[in-house]
């Protein structure tokens, strides 16, 4: 059976742990490592948005693993998070 689904304010009060994992759709799964092939690119995408956000005092960016909450109530750690 598996487990029943959990509210991001649920996910937040549960104890915490070294292994990576994430809210998807209210259930809580083990985060893969992303491939090296994966972190060059955001490594490149962060780079180019840090330049231009930085140049034009637009915005921020932050690589991941960085908490983010998404309506209806998800945490999703993107790769590559920028507001502006």
């Amino acid at each position: 059976m598996p487990a029943p689904r959990m509210t991001t304010d649920e996910y937040l009060r549960t104890a915490e742990t070294m292994l990576p994992q994430e809210l998807v759709y209210g259930f809580v799964r083990e985060a893969p490592a992303p491939s090296t092939g994966h972190q060059s690119a955001v490594g490149e995408i962060f780079m180019c948005l840090r330049t231009h956000l930085t140049q034009h005092d637009s915005g921020r960016v932050w690589m991941s693993p960085t908490d983010i909450g998404l309506p209806p109530l998800e945490a999703t750690p993107e790769s590559i998070l920028t507001f502006a």
